[in-house]
């Protein structure tokens, strides 16, 4: 049997508690493997820390092989500091829930991001400043196989009944319309004055 692997792969600031994922490959067993895809601060941070057996950091891969890399994975890993909360949401989340893998988010409850994977029944989340429950759920998941299974399967129903791309298209494009409408029109004032 292979090692569970527990990915995060993107954006890696300070905002997005690169801590936690040092914390959580210390807090897992041999079976297990944290996989961080990422370039920059977050990144950095995690090289500084002492090395860690089953922590495995990657350059940012081509965007064609995301599928491939979000399927190697069986838990998804976001995380979120409480202070950024009011201005930020993970955006990966959106990947991942089509990915039909498990999520395990690491952010306020009050989050968008978190309000997104609790609608879906596709997750986990835990409370940023809650280390237990973060590692916890990181134990349980990678426990329980059926579990994970399930929850896979919660996450990419929840992104095709959502994420339908033809309604997302037709309002995209009113809004475009729309705006280059008011553009011509406040040419037009300009060019009559």
């Amino acid at each position: 049997m292979g090692s569970t692997v527990f990915l995060y792969a993107g954006t890696l600031g300070l905002k997005h508690r690169p801590d936690l994922l040092y914390a959580l490959a210390q807090s897992l067993d041999a079976t297990c493997k944290v996989v961080v895809i990422s370039e920059g601060i977050g990144r950095e941070y995690l090289e500084r820390q002492t090395k860690l057996d089953n922590l495995m950091l990657m350059d940012f891969q081509p965007y064609h092989e995301i599928p491939q890399m979000f399927a190697s994975a069986d838990v998804l890993l976001a995380t979120l500091d409480s202070a950024a909360s009011q201005f930020a949401v993970p955006s990966k989340i959106l990947s991942y829930l089509c990915a039909g893998r498990p999520l395990l988010l690491g952010a306020p409850s009050d989050n968008l991001a978190a309000t997104v994977v609790q609608r879906s029944l596709g997750g986990i989340v835990t409370d940023p400043n809650r280390l237990d429950e973060w590692t916890g759920a990181a134990k349980l998941l990678a426990a329980d196989p059926a579990l994970r299974v399930s929850l896979g399967c919660y996450a990419r129903q929840y992104a095709e009944a959502n994420f339908k791309l033809s309604p997302m298209a037709v309002a995209f494009e009113e809004v475009l319309l729309q705006a280059c409408a008011v553009g011509h029109m406040s040419g037009a004032l300009q060019l009559g004055d």
